[in-house]
């Protein structure tokens, strides 16, 4: 699994006029990559910054898990369904995606260890079954 930045414009279009008013095409978020092995699917586990109220609401209620990411600043929050398909409902591809991964100090992909890529799998799929 590892950490990549992909532009909004590629995963998500507003529904509501509240979301069109705030919703940025070129803002970006990081994402977990990775690949399902069953499935074959590439998936990706949204992140988010857990720095507002509402968040922490939503913490409070199971729909985010709190981890500390490597080469992120500030601790992440989790969200617990994936994305499979980009916003024209096509399989996700990275590339077609303009995929940036997050970088390390040296310059290289981030990748997370394996129990904390297991944890946010786990977590990510509990709300899918």
């Amino acid at each position: 699994m590892k950490l990549v930045k992909i532009k909004n414009k590629y995963m998500y279009t507003p529904k509501t006029k509240k979301e069109a008013k705030n919703y940025i095409p070129d803002g970006t978020h990081i994402y977990a990559a990775y690949k399902d092995k069953e499935s074959g699917e590439t998936r990706l586990v949204q992140m988010t910054h857990m720095l507002e109220d509402r968040k922490e609401k939503r913490l409070r209620k199971g729909e985010l898990l709190m981890v500390k990411l490597p080469n992120v600043d500030m601790p992440s929050g989790v969200k617990n369904e994936y994305f499979s398909k980009d916003v024209n409902g096509n399989d996700i591809d990275l590339a077609k995606v303009k995929a940036k991964d997050v970088k390390s100090k040296s310059g290289k992909a981030t990748y997370l260890c394996k129990p904390l890529a297991d944890k946010i799998k786990a977590f990510a799929q509990k709300r899918l079954k």
